[in-house]
């Protein structure tokens, strides 16, 4: 149960840093890495690893890297 709660507040904290990110003009895959960041063990330390963790942040990875090729611009 308790990490449906982590996994709650990592979802909502980047939905979050990505539209902050977005209002002030950078790309949003820069606020999300800020915030994972900040909530891993190299900041607040809300969210440690453990292999459910380890497991979704390889799915996000792969979803980080399709998206900032979605936001590059080529031109």
């Amino acid at each position: 149960m308790e990490f449906i709660g982590i996994l709650c507040l990592i979802l909502i904290s980047t939905t979050i840093g990505s539209h902050l990110s977005r209002r002030i003009g950078i790309p949003a895959v820069i606020g999300q890495l800020l915030v994972g960041v900040l909530l891993g063990e190299a900041g607040l330390g809300w969210v440690h690893p453990s292999v459910l963790v380890h497991n979704f942040s390889e799915i996000g990875v792969i979803l980080l890297m399709f998206l900032a090729g979605l936001e590059s611009d080529l031109s």
